[in-house]
């Protein structure tokens, strides 16, 4: 067996999740009448400021209107009313698509009915959509920091900051035109994450880039959730349970409740199961919240062994990692 001394570190929680990168403010534009595109005055990638002309459009109220009777004649119909509308930019930005051409027809109204020409985003302010589990959403809070890894830039580690935490989950539209979603289907939501100024501005230096990211380029991120100080830890790998637990040699009353535990190395060749209360984990530790004292050395190896076979009170030869997996290699041989 091998095994590892009970450890005071400093540990952070982290939940890991992937997604794409987006500029964090874009401005769809409508038509707000229907019409006809005459002129289209920016390109796709194009800078415009706030107020800048982006298209005019050709209108047509094709209501009937009636003029008032003349003398000796009936109602006279007026003739449809053309109209020439310039539609303005509402934020400064960059041109990231036109769905329209000019001589084009499209619908208009409000942003359910009408046609969406073009799309403006402010690409000075970038964050990172991820998708995250249920089972870790509950983890995540606003203003929790961000550690982001993008494939663009594999070098780089970029900060950031939680600002926006959905509260529908992204299966949601599925599940209302699929009624035959399975009921385990896994459910996650949607997290957003703010790219500090201070890291956009270092990569834009670095990169030599003003826009350094191109929207839907992967990214990942590393969010913490929770820091403890000066932690008890032990590696992941020496938690265990038992259903079935001898109260007597642990002193407890309810053997129910016995869930984690670790196998404690007494003396020189004998361990003890001890129930132990987890706190919060990284990639490799956990924390001890109590059962367990600094300095003492639990089993941490073979996992198989820890999972299964081992017992209270067993008897244990105890040796390095490197020796212990260098007999099992030879075993295989």
């Amino acid at each position: 067996m091998a095994v590892q001394e009970v450890i005071q570190q400093n540990i952070v929680e982290t939940v890991y999740a992937s997604g794409k990168i987006y500029p964090s403010v874009e401005r769809k534009v409508y038509a707000e009448s229907a019409g006809t595109i005459i002129k289209i005055l920016v390109n796709e990638g194009q800078n415009v400021q706030k107020g800048q002309i982006l298209f005019t459009l050709k209108t047509v109220n094709s209501n009937p209107i009636f003029d008032l009777p003349l003398p000796n004649a009936g109602m006279s119909e007026s003739k449809p009313k053309v109209q020439y509308q310039n539609v303005y930019a509402p934020i400064t930005g960059t041109i990231s698509n036109i769905n329209f051409h000019e001589g084009e027809s499209v619908a208009g109204g409000t942003q359910m009915m009408g046609a969406e020409i073009l799309k403006i985003v402010d690409a000075s302010e970038m964050k990172v959509v991820v998708s995250i589990n249920e089972n870790e959403i509950q983890k995540v809070n606003l203003n929790d920091k961000v550690s982001i890894k993008t494939e663009a830039y594999p070098n780089q580690i970029l900060s950031g900051t939680v600002f926006k935490i959905s509260q529908t989950n992204e299966n949601n539209s599925l599940m209302q035109s699929n009624m035959n979603v399975m009921a385990d289907q896994t459910t996650n939501y949607y997290v957003s994450i703010l790219i500090t100024d201070s890291s956009m501005n270092k990569l834009k230096i670095e990169s030599n880039r003003e826009q350094p990211f191109r929207a839907g380029m992967s990214a990942t991120a590393h969010i913490q959730t929770k820091e403890h100080q000066a932690a008890l830890t032990v590696p992941f790998a020496s938690l265990t349970t038992r259903e079935k637990i001898d109260s007597a040699s642990l002193n407890i009353s309810q053997i129910d409740d016995v869930k984690e535990c670790v196998f404690v190395l007494e003396g020189e060749n004998k361990v003890k199961l001890r129930e132990v209360k987890s706190g919060i984990s990284d990639n490799q530790n956990i924390e001890i919240i109590n059962g367990l004292n600094k300095g003492e050395k639990v089993v941490v190896a073979p996992f198989a062994a820890i999972n299964k076979t081992l017992q209270d009170d067993m008897k244990v030869k105890v040796v390095s990692k490197s020796v212990l997996y260098a007999d099992k290699e030879n075993e295989t041989e």
